[in-house]
């Protein structure tokens, strides 16, 4: 499941559909139908893994904290419901921010990994 977009296009897509807003804060109407899908896919036992960024919405975001917020936000989230879900970001694309991008990805797959809630953490790829 894509948390960041619904649907995948070219390089210049024109639909925005994000889970977050322009300063990366989580939409709360995003998480509300995340929370129905990933409790149907527990009582089915699979395991839901959840994509941060996709290209084509990260042009979107104003600026680099924006694009750290949500692994922040979502993660948080994640733990504090719960969930043992595993989150993963490709970084195989062109994206607008260097932080996505091959380079430097690293730093956000470290930055969730680093999230913790009452000593539990989720999975990252």
């Amino acid at each position: 499941m894509l948390l960041w977009a619904g649907f995948p296009g070219p390089e210049s897509q024109p639909w925005h559909n994000s889970a977050f807003d322009t300063g990366g804060n989580i939409k709360q109407p995003y998480f509300n139908r995340l929370t129905k899908v990933l409790d149907r896919a527990d009582e089915l036992g699979m395991v839901a893994i959840l994509g941060l960024c996709y290209h084509g919405q990260d042009e979107r975001l104003w600026d680099e904290r924006a694009v750290r917020h949500p692994v922040d936000e979502t993660c948080g989230w994640l733990l504090n419901q719960e969930y043992t879900n595993e989150i993963n970001k490709q970084c195989n694309t062109r994206y607008e921010y260097e932080v996505l991008q091959p380079h430097r990805v690293h730093e956000l797959i470290e930055q969730a990994k680093d999230i913790s809630r009452w000593g539990r953490r989720l999975l990252v790829s």
